[in-house]
Order: C-alpha cells, then sequence, then structure tokens
C-alpha cells in the first residue's frame, strides 16, 4: 500500500494522521489544513494512518480498500477464553481440512505484524503427502545426527551455549530421541502426529531476528484455527531440521536466500480439551 497524499474534499483538519504517524509525514497548520509529504521515502505504509482517519481521506494505492472495523473486540474473557483455550494438537482426526478453511487462516496471518512492516512472511502450505514424509524424514535424520554429537557434549561444552550444553548432557534429551526415533521406525509419525496439512514459513536469512516475524504470523494462524474448530502445533524439531536445509528448500519451492523459520501442523483435533491445564505462577518484576 502506497500512501498519496489527502483527499481535502473528506479531511475534517482533526490531524490524528500526524499524531500516529511515527515517521511524522503529516503536518498541520495553523489554518487547521493537513498536508502529506514523503521527501525521503519514510512511509513504511503501516496503515495507522488509514486506519485512524474518521473521514476515510487518507488516499492509497492498493489492489483493495481497506476493510471496515466490523462490530466490538471481544471482552477480555472472551479473548482469554480463546488464547487459554488453544491447545498444542498432537492427536488428530482423519478428516480432510478443507481448502477454504486454511484461506481464512492464512488471511489473518497476512495482517500480523512484521518488523518494519517489511511483511517477507512467505507460506508453504502443504497436503502433498510425499512433501510431507520428506520433512519427516529430513527431521528424523537431523535428529539421528543430533544423537551422535551429544555423545561429545563435554568437548563441546566451550563451543555451545550453556543452555544448548545442558540440554546435550541431559541423559532425558537422548532418551526421548531415542524414542521418537524408535516410534518412528515402527510405522508411527512422533514429527508431525499425521496431521494432514503443514504450513511451512520462510523468511529472508536475516540471521536471529528473522525468527521474530513468522512466530508472530504463526501464532496467529494457530489462534484464528483454533477459532474455527481446527488444531496446530508449533514442531519446533522439524524447524531445526530444515532452516538450513537446501536441498529440502528446494523440494519445497523455496528460492535461495530465504530461511525456512517456521513449522506448523494443521487439522481437526481428534479430541475435544474439557479444562485449562495448570501453569506456574507468572514471574515478573515491577519497576513502579
Amino acid at each position: 500500500m502506497k500512501i498519496k497524499g489527502i483527499d481535502e474534499k473528506k479531511c475534517t483538519g482533526c490531524g490524528l494522521c500526524a499524531v500516529e504517524c511515527v515517521a511524522h509525514l503529516y503536518t498541520k497548520s495553523e489554518n487547521g489544513r493537513v498536508r502529506h509529504a514523503d521527501r525521503h521515502g519514510w512511509c513504511t505504509a503501516c496503515g495507522h494512518c488509514v486506519a485512524v482517519c474518521p473521514a476515510d481521506a487518507i488516499m492509497y494505492d492498493a489492489a483493495e480498500k481497506a476493510p471496515e472495523r466490523s462490530g466490538a473486540d471481544p471482552d477480555y474473557e472472551a479473548t482469554k477464553s480463546l488464547l487459554l483455550g488453544r491447545r498444542s494438537v498432537r492427536r488428530y482426526s482423519d478428516t480432510g481440512v478443507p481448502k477454504g478453511e486454511i484461506e481464512k487462516i492464512l488471511e489473518v496471518m497476512r495482517f500480523a505484524p512484521s518488523g518494519h512492516n517489511a511483511q517477507t512472511c512467505e507460506y508453504v502450505v502443504i497436503k502433498n503427502r510425499d512433501h510431507i514424509q520428506m520433512l519427516k524424514e529430513t527431521t528424523i535424520a537431523f535428529l539421528r545426527g543430533f544423537r551422535k554429537i551429544m555423545r561429545f557434549h563435554a568437548v563441546l561444552r566451550p563451543f555451545v551455549g550453556r543452555a544448548m550444553h545442558e540440554i546435550m548432557s541431559d541423559p532425558g534429551t537422548a532418551l526421548g530421541i531415542e524414542e521418537m526415533v524408535r516410534e518412528y521406525e515402527a510405522g508411527g509419525d512422533p514429527i508431525f502426529y499425521n496431521a494432514p496439512v503443514l504450513v511451512v514459513a520462510h523468511v529472508p536469512a536475516l540471521g536471529g531476528l528473522a525468527y521474530v516475524d513468522p512466530s508472530i504470523a504463526l501464532t496467529y494462524g494457530m489462534l484464528a484455527a483454533h477459532s474455527i474448530g481446527l488444531g496446530t502445533c508449533w514442531i519446533g524439531f522439524a524447524m531445526l531440521a530444515v532452516s538450513k536445509n537446501q536441498k529440502a528448500a528446494e523440494r519445497l519451492g523455496v528460492p535461495k536466500g530465504r530461511l525456512l523459520a517456521g513449522v506448523m501442523t494443521l487439522g481437526y483435533p481428534a479430541h475435544r480439551f474439557l479444562r485449562y491445564p495448570v501453569r506456574n505462577q507468572i514471574r515478573a518484576s515491577w519497576l513502579m
């Protein structure tokens, strides 16, 4: 979306656009007239000006018109119910997911916030069983390799972070990986839990920050999915396994220079969850 200026016939001179614009591209003169100028190309097309204008006076170039908000936001209790009710689903029914339902989720995900409004996230929606199997095999191979490396955790201690060393030296980690590999070899699916759909996010490879935007977007997708009766799960092992695997990226049609930065399962839950599990008490410091 490119901001083109202000429709003076509609503008009431309220100046809300000038207040909201963090790039200070709007100015309000003493006579109450509002002007827009972007001489240095600082506009990120965040759309705050469009969203806040009560007169719909901001002119912009886009393939669609900014949608009007419909109705009031859900109250705190309704929002809390949605957020707490979402579960990481690891048991799916055999029911397939219609394309239209997946598109509803993607529609919400495209409005997720992104750094500098860059909107760099792109997605691969996978229903093809061969491609799902390829990602599953890639993840299992990664786990097998990681299990071998773990044997040398004492030697590797100076070269890995403290948190990673604790993971590598924990006997439970090795046992867990062995159990997953054993289940896979027995014909089970300890990676994607037989989910009928995977959603893979990819972004430009920009170091650690590359994982922030897709994490937010997939969380939007998880909540949207839950609202229409679908279950999801963030698959961290698969993300680690395929994040820098160029062959896997090529199989999925991901261009070079982009990082696979999130893998989410999608399907109808096999079971209905009746309670919110107990969580640790919040740990928060207050600086008043």
